[in-house]
């Protein structure tokens, strides 16, 4: 849908798509302003980010399994994707979130919003 979304790497950065495609990812807000994906604007304020999330890039995501136990993990690729590790260090990743939810790694799960991206 036409529009401009919340980012997932950051929040004083946004999205904008148009017929389908992501056109500018990351377009920056003026300085000292977070992107509102409720008001769909920047703002002094975000009620869909939190203020953590300042910098672009994934937090603690991994590139391998190697001495992780099975479980699902950030994935360096993307916000909307997780690894899942399997015993012996078996890796998958890109493993897709549901549409519009990104993966947060403090909860193991994909959700709205994400403190770790």
């Amino acid at each position: 849908m036409p529009g401009r979304y919340q980012s997932c790497h950051a929040c004083n950065v946004y999205a904008e798509c148009d017929a389908g495609l992501r056109f500018f990812d990351d377009r920056p807000c003026p300085a000292t302003l977070v992107f509102d994906d409720v008001a769909k604007r920047c703002q002094g304020f975000s009620t869909t980010c939190g203020p953590q999330i300042v910098n672009p890039g994934p937090g603690p995501c991994i590139k391998t399994c190697k001495g992780k136990g099975p479980g699902n993990y950030q994935s360096c690729i993307s916000c909307n994707v997780y690894v899942t590790c399997m015993s012996g260090g078996v890796m998958f990743d890109n493993r897709p979130c549901p549409a519009t939810l990104v993966w947060d790694d403090n909860v193991k799960n994909c959700r709205g919003a994400s403190a770790t991206w």
